[in-house]
C-alpha cells in the first residue's frame, strides 16, 4: 500500500529521520506510572520498525506488530497472582573472604534472625496471603527465582560501593559487582517487580537492578553506611505498609517518616527509592485476606544456636567448606566438650539453613550423646539415631534387627549428614560402624566432635581432623 503523507516536507522528513533516540523517548513516558528502561527499549523498538523510511523495512502486518515485546500479552510476561505476591528473601552470611594469596579473613556476622523475625512479623500482622521464603545468596539462586517470577526480591547482606557480598556455598565471599549482577539477570525480561538491597552503599547495585527491568528499588546511598537500628525500623514500617496493599511510595514515604523523627533526617536521607524520575504510584502486592495460624511442628533434636558466638569464623568455613565438598568424614578434636558442642551446634544451623541450596546434602541429622544410656554406642548414639529414622518412616522399628545394619540399609541412597557430638571414649567402636556406612552408602557423610579422631581410613572415606 502506498504511504499517506501530506506534502514534500513531510516526506522529507521522514526519509531523512535518523531513528528515535532514547532521550525522546524518556521525555514522552517520564509521566507515565511505573515506566522501566526495559518499556522504553522495547517501545522504542515498536516505534522505530513501524516509523522506517523505507516501507518494506517496516512490519507486514499487524500480526507480526502485536507480536513485539512491547505489545506482548501472553501468559509468559504475565504477573500470575501467585507471583506478584511472593516475597523471596536472599540473605548472604559468608565466613570469610580469600585474598589474592590465599589467605583467608573472618567476616563481620549480621544479625539476620533479627531482620527474619521483622518481615515475618510484618506479614503475619497484615493477615494476606503473601508467600514468603528465605535462602543463602547465591548466584545460581538468584537465576532460579528470576526464571520464576516472583513480585518481590529482598536481599539482605554486606554491601560495599560497587558490589555485594554473595555466598560461595562452602562458608566463603563471593563478591557480585554490577556487571557480574547484569550477566546473571541479562536473560530475564522484568524479572523482578520490586527489589529491596538491604546492604549498605547499595546505590550502584540498585541501578544495576533497574537497568534489567526491575520497576522500583528500595537501596542505600552510595557513599552512605546506615545504622541496623535504622534499617530494622525501616523494613518493619515498610513492609507493613506494602503488605497493607499500600503504594511503593507510600510506604516508603512512610518509612522515612519513621527514621527521620527516630534518628534525624541525614540517616533517613541515606534510604532512596529508584528510579527517582517516577513518581512509583503502584502496589506491587494486592494478596487477598488470610487468617494466619501458628504451626506448632514437632520436629527431630536439634542443638539451640549458641548465645554470643563469634570469632570461630575460619574454624567454622574450614569444617563446612570440607564436609559440603570433598570430604564424607570430618572430626572436630577437641579437649574442651563444652566449646565443641557450641561450635558443632553452629555449624549445624549454619548447613541447615542452606541445605536447600547444597549441592552434596539434602538432609540434616543429629545426634547427641545420652549419658544415661549408658557408655555403650549402640545405646549412647545409634538407638537415638535409629530412633529419628524410625519415626519419620526412614527404618523399620524394631528390636530385632541389628542397629548398625538398619541404620545402613535405611540411609543407602540417601544424600544426608550425620552429626555425632559426644563421641568421646567411642572412637573404636564408632569406627567400625563408620566403616560399614560409608562401604553400604554412597552419598552420606559424617561430622563428629571427640577427645581425639577415629583414624578411619578406608576405600569409601578418609577422615579429615
Amino acid at each position: 500500500s502506498r504511504d499517506c503523507l501530506d506534502g514534500t516536507e513531510e516526506k522529507q522528513a521522514l526519509i531523512q529521520w535518523q531513528g528515535l533516540h532514547t532521550d525522546q523517548l524518556r521525555l514522552v513516558l517520564q509521566n507515565c506510572c511505573g515506566v522501566s528502561p526495559m518499556d522504553m527499549r522495547n517501545a522504542k523498538d515498536l516505534l522505530t520498525r513501524c516509523l522506517m523510511p523505507n516501507p518494506a523495512e517496516r512490519p507486514s502486518s499487524m500480526a507480526e506488530v502485536i507480536s513485539m515485546p512491547f505489545l506482548t500479552t501472553s501468559a509468559e510476561y504475565e504477573w500470575t497472582p501467585l507471583m506478584r505476591n511472593s516475597i523471596r528473601v536472599l540473605f548472604s552470611d559468608p565466613l570469610v573472604w580469600e585474598d589474592i594469596n590465599g589467605g583467608l579473613h573472618p567476616i563481620e556476622r549480621l544479625n539476620f534472625l533479627r531482620e527474619r523475625k521483622l518481615l515475618v512479623d510484618s506479614l503475619k500482622k497484615s493477615q494476606k496471603n503473601i508467600d514468603l521464603s528465605f535462602d543463602p545468596a547465591t548466584d545460581t539462586r538468584l537465576q532460579e527465582l528470576a526464571a520464576a517470577r516472583c513480585g518481590c526480591l529482598h536481599f539482605s547482606g554486606h554491601g560495599n560501593p560497587g558490589y555485594l557480598l554473595f555466598e560461595n556455598g562452602f562458608g566463603g565471599a563471593h563478591f557480585l559487582d554490577v556487571d557480574g549482577l547484569l550477566k546473571l539477570l541479562k536473560p530475564f525480561s522484568e524479572p523482578f517487580r520490586f527489589v529491596f538491597v538491604s546492604a549498605c552503599h547499595s546505590e550502584h547495585i540498585g541501578q544495576a537492578f533497574i537497568s534489567t527491568g526491575v520497576r522500583h528499588v528500595v537501596c542505600a546511598e552510595h557513599e552512605s553506611r546506615v545504622l541496623d537500628d535504622a534499617a530494622a525500623d525501616f523494613i518493619r514500617t515498610f513492609y507493613s505498609a506494602l503488605a497493607a496493599g499500600r503504594t511503593v511510595k507510600v510506604a516508603f514515604l512512610s518509612a522515612k517518616g519513621t527514621i527521620s523523627v527516630t534518628y534525624g533526617e541525614g540517616e533517613s536521607g541515606k534510604f532512596l527509592l529508584l528510579p527517582t524520575d517516577v513518581e512509583h504510584d503502584v502496589s506491587v502486592l494486592d494478596a487477598d485476606s488470610l487468617q494466619w495460624h501458628e504451626d506448632v511442628k514437632v520436629g527431630r533434636p536439634f542443638p539451640a544456636p549458641p548465645v554470643n558466638f563469634s570469632g570461630k569464623e575460619i574454624i567454622m568455613h574450614g569444617i563446612i567448606s570440607a564436609i559440603l565438598t570433598e570430604k564424607r568424614l570430618v572430626t572436630l578434636v577437641g579437649e574442651n566438650i563444652i566449646d565443641r558442642s557450641r561450635l558443632i551446634s553452629a555449624v549445624c544451623h549454619y548447613i541447615r539453613d542452606r541445605l536447600n541450596t547444597a549441592l552434596n546434602v539434602d538432609d540434616l541429622f543429629f545426634v547427641r550423646r545420652e549419658t544415661t544410656k549408658g557408655s555403650h554406642l549402640d545405646g549412647s548414639l545409634l538407638f537415638p539415631f535409629h530412633k529419628q529414622l524410625a519415626a519419620e518412616g526412614k527404618a523399620e522399628n524394631s528390636s530385632k534387627r541389628n542397629l548398625s545394619d538398619g541404620i545402613c540399609e535405611a540411609l543407602n541412597g540417601l544424600k544426608v549428614l550425620i552429626v555425632f557430638d559426644g563421641v568421646d571414649e567411642l572412637e573404636s567402636a564408632m569406627r567400625v560402624f563408620l566403616e560399614n556406612l560409608f562401604a553400604v552408602t554412597e552419598s552420606v557423610r559424617v561430622l563428629l566432635s571427640s577427645g581425639q579422631p577415629t583414624n578411619l581410613s578406608s576405600f569409601a572415606a578418609t577422615e579429615a581432623v
